[in-house]
C-alpha cells in the first residue's frame, strides 16, 4: 500500500465521521461532487442557462471528469485502507472502489464546476458558497477516508490548472468558434469528443464523453431553432427539466450492469440521452 499523506489529520476525521449524525452529513458532502449529482444537474442547467453557458458547462464536465480518470489510469496509485483506522462499518472500504486514488476526481471537479459558477458571478455570497462547498467535497474524501492529502492536493492543482486553461482558451477562440455554422459546430465537437474517446479508451470516459458528445452537438445544431423560438415558461421548461433527467435515467439503466458493455455502446448510449436533453 502506498504511503498515506497526513495520516492523523485523516484519522481525527475519520473517527468524527464514524458517527452517524456526521457519517451523513459527509456523505452528503460526497454526493455534492458526485457523478450522480452532476447527471441530474446539467440536464437542470440546459433547461435553464443561455445555450454558451450551457456549452462551457458541458464542456468543463467533460474535460474534467476525462482528465481525473486519465490521470488515475496512468498513476495507478492505491486508495487508503479504511481497516487500518479500527473504525466501524459506517465507512466503507476503499476496495470497493474500481479506479485508482491520484487525483481526487471529487476535488478536481469541485475546483473546475463550483470554481467556474464564482468565476461567471461578482455576488460575494455566491462566490463564499461555492468556495465552501469546494472544501467541503474535498474534505469529505478525507472524512470518508476515500483518499489522502496527497490525491486531494493534486485535484485542487490539476482542476485549478484545467479552469485556467479553459478560461484563456474561451477568450482566445471562443469568439470564432461560436461563429461557425451549426453543422460545422456540431461536427467539430462531436468529432473532439469521439477521438479524445479513442485516445483515453476508458470505460468511464466513453460515458463523460458520450455525454459531453450528445449535449455539445444538440445543443450547436439546435440554436438556430432556439434563435426563433419565444421564450419558454416556467411550465415549458419544468418539462424540459423532467424529460432531460428521465433521459439520463434511462441511459444508467440502459448501461447497468457495465460488465459486459463495450465502450462504444457506452459511448453511444449516453451520447443518445444527452442529445435529447440538448
Amino acid at each position: 500500500m502506498d504511503a498515506i499523506y497526513g495520516e492523523g489529520l485523516l484519522r481525527v476525521m475519520a473517527d468524527q465521521a464514524d458517527h452517524p449524525p456526521w457519517l451523513g452529513f459527509w456523505r452528503t458532502m460526497a454526493f455534492l461532487g458526485s457523478p450522480t449529482f452532476y447527471s441530474a444537474l446539467i440536464p437542470i442547467a440546459f433547461a435553464i442557462l443561455p445555450r454558451r453557458a450551457s456549452l462551457r458547462l458541458a464542456l468543463l464536465f467533460a474535460s474534467s471528469a476525462t482528465l481525473a480518470e486519465g490521470l488515475k489510469h496512468a498513476i495507478g496509485r492505491a486508495r487508503p485502507d479504511p481497516t487500518i483506522f479500527g473504525l466501524g462499518e459506517g465507512l466503507e472500504h476503499a476496495g470497493s472502489f474500481e479506479n485508482a486514488a491520484l487525483p481526487s476526481g471529487h476535488a478536481l471537479m469541485a475546483v473546475v464546476l463550483w470554481g467556474w459558477l464564482a468565476l461567471r458571478t461578482r455576488s460575494l455570497p455566491v462566490r463564499t458558497t461555492a468556495l465552501v462547498v469546494i472544501l467541503l467535497i474535498s474534505f469529505s474524501r478525507l472524512a470518508l477516508i476515500r483518499h489522502d492529502l496527497l490525491d486531494v492536493a493534486a485535484g485542487w492543482c490539476a482542476g485549478a490548472a484545467l479552469l485556467l486553461g479553459v478560461q484563456r482558451g474561451d477568450r482566445a477562440w471562443g469568439e470564432s468558434l461560436a461563429r461557425l455554422p451549426g453543422i460545422e459546430g456540431a461536427g467539430l465537437w462531436l468529432l473532439s469528443c469521439v477521438v479524445l474517446q479513442m485516445v483515453v479508451g476508458l470505460d468511464v470516459t466513453a460515458i463523460v464523453l458520450g455525454v459531453a458528445a450528445g449535449l455539445g452537438t444538440g445543443a450547436i445544431a439546435a440554436a438556430r431553432l432556439r434563435a426563433r423560438a419565444t421564450r419558454p415558461g416556467p411550465l415549458s421548461i419544468l418539462g424540459r427539466i423532467v424529460l432531460g433527467v428521465a433521459a439520463v435515467a434511462a441511459a444508467r439503466i440502459l448501461a447497468e450492469p457495465q460488465t459486459g458493455v463495450a465502450a462504444t455502446m457506452l459511448f453511444g448510449i449516453y451520447f443518445g440521452a444527452a442529445l435529447w436533453v440538448a
